[in-house]
């Protein structure tokens, strides 16, 4: 069926992908499964300019399923240029934003569509569920990879709470009106990078929109091998610190330095004696956890100190 023939969709699902052809492969087959009408939505990959063979699993989804699915190109590389691009790209009123490797629940674009028909949310985000394709060591713990909100129900999302990335949906008019995702930051590649959609919701915050959170709007995401190491826990905290201080989302000054630095070492005092009690005594507890636990959050405040005083912002 031609493009012009078909009737508008009323969301476009649109995944951002890098090199992850064999993932983002999984993640289109979970959208050929969805209950919702195919007329309903599109699915949209921007090819990040993958050096795989991500253009030729892309497209060859088309024209299998009642669902269209479209391939554009984003040779710019970074998560930020390719979300940009997608929002531009895409038919639809609202944009889903799915990460290349996450499965959507079946029920996905129909719990979508009905928070945009039955919400005033102009943005929402739901919840991720730790996939492992790649096995799961006895020490790694559900909670290093999905972060949950104490929601139960559908809320609106408060101070440092945010939609997440992997899984959020907003309107392409708002998108429009605020530019789009900030590409100084954000993931590039295969270089770490964060809070480009965290600090698009507090722009969307300033001029007084609300986030909402839906927690029947479910994915599974995989836990990629490298995020099973325990160097990857303290890599990735030093780049949100530093995404921090870039995104302008906390202060850079000296002084608020000094605090956040002095604070840091006092936090990361009581974190080691809270968790030695819990390695002593807890047979579930490993020696991993108690690394992770005692500092993760220090290497996330070094990210920031450091980036404040080097980069001088």
């Amino acid at each position: 069926m031609s493009t012009s023939s078909r009737t508008e969709p009323k969301l476009s699902v649109v995944i951002c992908t890098y090199n992850r052809s064999d993932l983002l492969k999984l993640c289109l087959e979970s959208l050929t499964r969805q209950t919702a009408p195919t007329d309903q939505f599109e699915v949209l990959v921007v090819d990040n300019n993958s050096p795989d063979d991500t253009a030729e699993v892309a497209k060859s989804f088309q024209g299998k399923t009642g669902v269209e699915f479209r391939y554009c190109l984003e040779k710019q590389v970074g998560l930020s240029f390719a979300r940009n691009t997608g929002y531009r790209e895409a038919r639809a009123p609202w944009i889903a934003y799915l990460d290349d490797d996450a499965k959507a629940r079946p029920d996905f674009v129909e719990r979508a569509v009905w928070m945009t028909e039955n919400t005033d949310y102009p943005f929402f985000g739901g919840l991720d569920i730790p996939w492992y394709p790649f096995g799961k060591p006895a020490w790694y713990q559900d909670r290093y990879a999905s972060s949950r909100y104490r929601h139960k129900t559908i809320a609106t999302l408060t101070g440092d709470e945010h939609a997440f990335g992997c899984v959020m949906v907003m309107r392409k008019d708002i998108l429009e009106r605020f530019n789009g995702f900030n590409t100084g930051i954000g993931m590039r590649g295969n270089l770490v990078g964060y809070n480009e959609e965290t600090e698009l919701q507090n722009r969307l915050r300033a001029e007084g929109l609300l986030i909402g959170y839906d927690p029947d709007l479910v994915i599974d995401h995989a836990v990629a091998p490298h995020k099973l190491r325990i160097d990857w826990f303290f890599q990735s905290a030093f780049a949100h610190g530093r995404d921090k201080i870039r995104s302008g989302m906390t202060g850079s000054g000296g002084f608020h330095l000094f605090l956040i630095a002095v604070t840091g070492l006092a936090l990361t005092f009581v974190d080691l004696v809270k968790n030695s009690f819990k390695l002593a005594f807890s047979k579930n507890y490993y020696i991993e956890n108690w690394l992770i636990d005692t500092f993760r959050k220090a290497a996330k405040r070094v990210g920031m100190v450091y980036t404040g005083l080097v980069e001088g912002r």
